[in-house]
This record gives C-alpha cells, sequence and structure tokens, in this order.
C-alpha cells in the first residue's frame, strides 16, 4: 500500500499533467509540448526512484509528513512544464 501511495500515484500524476500539457499546446507553433516530453523523460523517473528510496526509509516517516514531502516533490514537474509555458508563449 504504501509503495502504491508514494510511488505510483504521484507517476501516473505526473503522466497525466504532462499529457495535458502536450495535448494542450499541439499545434500552436511554440515547442512547449516537445520541451514537456522531453523534460519528463528526466524528471518522471527521478522523481519515482526518489519517492521509492523514501517510501523504502527505516524507520519510516510519520505519514503526514510523507505525504506533504510526496505531494511537493511530485508537483515539482508540474510547476517546470507551466514555467516552459508560459516562458514559450
Amino acid at each position: 500500500m504504501r509503495f502504491t501511495l508514494y510511488v505510483v500515484v504521484p507517476l501516473i500524476l505526473q503522466v497525466f499533467i504532462g499529457l495535458i500539457f502536450i495535448f494542450a499546446s499541439r499545434g500552436s507553433g511554440d515547442f512547449v509540448g516537445l520541451g514537456v516530453m522531453l523534460l519528463g523523460m528526466f524528471a518522471i523517473p527521478i522523481t519515482a526512484i526518489f519517492n521509492w528510496a523514501r517510501a523504502r526509509r527505516s524507520p519510516p516517516l510519520p505519514v503526514a509528513s510523507m505525504i506533504t514531502r510526496t505531494f511537493f516533490h511530485t508537483m515539482i514537474f508540474p510547476a517546470l512544464c507551466l514555467a516552459l509555458h508560459v516562458l514559450a508563449s
């Protein structure tokens, strides 16, 4: 359960948000979709590995602390995508 909550759910969330940015910028003539895809190729696996290592930590962190840290580390990729979208527009 801990693996699913701290690794799989953030991974799916990042992929979904990345796809939203890719499809939202389709056909507008800028390279935001390509930049998000390139950024996602590196950021999503790195975040998943980081969350996996933290989930396996011994002794485990308190649940509230773990959820907030996972949330904020997961939101780095969408923030970078949003910054790319704002800078390119």
